[in-house]
């Protein structure tokens, strides 16, 4: 039973997070000055809204309660990503902040939706285990999106 109060703990935290993430995404992606960092930035790119709707399903189908409390890791990235987008002036300095800092959410997501699969696995809860791979999944392909850009894009107009 522990692990199952430890599941549901965990994913009503990542619901929490994931609205939260959403909305700082797309602030980073309005504060970018190169529009491919914009489009890799924007929610709506990496499918973001899906995640929600599958956070929600998994509740659905485990038939617990949202907390509508948030992880101190998340709460820290929020307050991080506050200074980031301040400043009005977009500049190649920003982006590459925005960079770094869009990265590290996909990183920490990466690593919430991961952990969170293997306890839906560990539950015997598969469909839920193949809707959080799927989040993973997107998440991976949005990290993977922005070294991309990272490699293509931004460092090589910095060496300009």
């Amino acid at each position: 039973m522990m692990l199952e109060n430890i599941y549901s703990e965990k994913l009503s935290e990542m619901l929490v997070a994931e609205k939260k993430y959403m909305l700082c995404l797309e602030k980073l992606s309005a504060a970018a000055l190169t529009d491919e960092l914009r489009i890799a930035l924007s929610p709506d790119s990496s499918d973001q809204r899906l995640h929600i709707e599958r956070l929600q399903l998994c509740f659905e189908i485990q038939k617990v309660k949202k907390t509508g409390i948030i992880s101190a890791l998340d709460q820290y990235f929020f307050e991080h990503l506050k200074d980031v987008v301040k400043g009005k002036v977009p500049s190649l300095q920003k982006d590459i902040s925005l960079l770094h800092s869009s990265q590290l959410i996909f990183q920490r997501k990466i690593q919430g939706y991961t952990s969170l699969q293997q306890m839906a696995i560990a539950l015997g809860v598969e469909q839920s285990a193949q809707l959080l791979e799927q989040c993973f999944k997107d998440d991976q392909n949005a990290y993977n999106y922005l070294v991309q850009v990272s490699q293509n894009i931004i460092y090589p107009n910095a060496n300009r």
